[in-house]
């Protein structure tokens, strides 16, 4: 595929055309990219830190099973501000979060097929560059076309880019500085855009495929070690879910 995105984006600027596709890449060679990157991958520990906010999130995924811890850090005390365990779209338990979806980092993970019914559409391609990488962006032939789509750089094969839309909604998410851990790329950096709302963290990888306690994920231990207690999240929490509502 970068033979053919490299010459046409030659194309493009010798010319001063326009950056749609003339020629389509395959749906299977866009799913090809998408699998080959993640496959094998089913438990991983992360934790997404907010720049000023002093705010972390802690993730962990178990195959279909997840807990989102969030962090308050200040002072030089750590206090949990919310946290909820779930299992594939289903929040099974949550304390101190009126409103939580799973991991965003899920998405990283989804076949073409999903994508597909997100509303992207294969047969819009085009090429720009974003940030100054090389993308095709699947879904869209303008670069600022808010319709769902999916960017993929073209020289590392990875996800640059993703934007989920429903009516005058939007989901912008940017994922930089990709990094090799094991056999994987994986980005480090994180930029969340919905209408007024932006978020910007880091994605510090704790550990890949390890096994974690069953306990971990169980909501009749959380709601055992939080019971009794009243949980205060900030109101970035809820923002940063309000941000994810187009998802669900």
């Amino acid at each position: 595929m970068q033979k053919i995105i490299l010459f046409l984006m030659f194309f493009v600027w010798l010319s001063g055309a326009p950056a749609s596709a003339a020629v389509l890449v395959p749906e299977d060679e866009i799913e090809k990219i998408l699998s080959s990157n993640y496959q094998g991958l089913e438990n991983f520990s992360v934790v997404l830190n907010f720049e000023d906010k002093d705010l972390s999130l802690r993730i962990w995924k178990q195959g279909p099973y997840w807990r989102q811890e969030w962090v308050a850090l200040g002072n030089g005390n750590n206090e949990v501000a919310g946290v909820a365990v779930g299992e594939k779209k289903t929040v099974l338990s949550s304390k101190g979060i009126d409103s939580v979806y799973p991991p965003l980092l899920s998405l990283l993970f989804r076949d073409f097929f999903w994508w597909k019914n997100q509303g992207v559409d294969s047969t819009l391609q085009s090429y720009h560059f974003f940030h100054g990488r090389p993308a095709l962006s699947v879904g869209v032939t303008a670069f600022d076309d808010y319709s769902p789509s999916l960017w993929l750089d073209n020289e590392d094969d990875v996800i640059i880019r993703m934007i989920l839309s429903d009516n005058d909604i939007f989901l912008d998410l940017s994922w930089f500085e990709y990094k090799n851990i094991g056999n994987y790329k994986l980005p480090h950096r994180l930029i969340i855009t919905s209408g007024q709302l932006e978020f910007s963290c880091t994605i510090e990888w704790r550990d890949i495929n390890s096994p974690y306690d069953p306990s971990l994920f169980s909501p009749q231990a959380l709601d055992e070690s939080f019971s009794g207690i009243s949980l205060e999240p900030q109101e970035v929490v809820q923002s940063f879910y309000q941000a994810q509502k187009v998802l669900f």
